[in-house]
């Protein structure tokens, strides 16, 4: 399947389309084995034993980041990023990927998604990270709209997966 890549080179005079005006209280962002600790009831409800544990042993990497959006105490919508790496195409030390982007079933069309990225983008934004890779499938057509709501632009590259 062909996979398209974006990028984002975030500065602080763009850093205003990434505030996020909704209320953030519904976001966290789990990069550490503390911040897991402290999410630790939701995501099991939500993820299962097994996941969970995943989520938690590639919080003590750091170089992985998980997370969520919560709708009524619920994760609605969920990603990770990955910061210096990708499995796919080459990436700098600093520059992150964002993956595995997803939205629960009865939620989607209502902009979570957009929304979880857009505050992942600021949050690692203020921890100094300003390089942000996304990639999704030319198929994709909810991902590839929120996209370009984000701001990343016309695709930069291709790659077969």
């Amino acid at each position: 399947m062909r996979e398209l890549i974006f990028k984002l080179s975030l500065s602080d005079e763009r850093l205003q389309d990434y505030k996020c005006t909704e209320d953030s209280k519904d976001f966290t962002l789990i990069d550490s084995p503390g911040a897991f600790l402290l999410n630790a009831m939701v995501l099991f409800r939500h993820f299962g034993l097994k996941e969970s544990i995943k989520t938690f042993l590639k919080s003590f990497a750091g170089n992985r980041v998980f997370y969520y959006l919560s709708v009524e105490g619920s994760v609605a919508a969920c990603g990770t990023l990955a910061i210096g790496f990708c499995r796919f195409y080459s990436v700098k030390d600093g520059d992150v990927v964002i993956g595995s982007v997803w939205t629960e079933e009865k939620l989607r069309g209502r902009n979570l998604a957009t929304r979880s990225i857009r505050h992942a983008i600021h949050a690692m934004y203020l921890k100094g990270y300003e390089t942000f890779y996304i990639d999704t499938q030319v198929t994709n057509k909810p991902m590839l709209r929120a996209i370009e709501k984000l701001g990343f632009g016309e695709a930069i590259d291709a790659y077969e997966s």
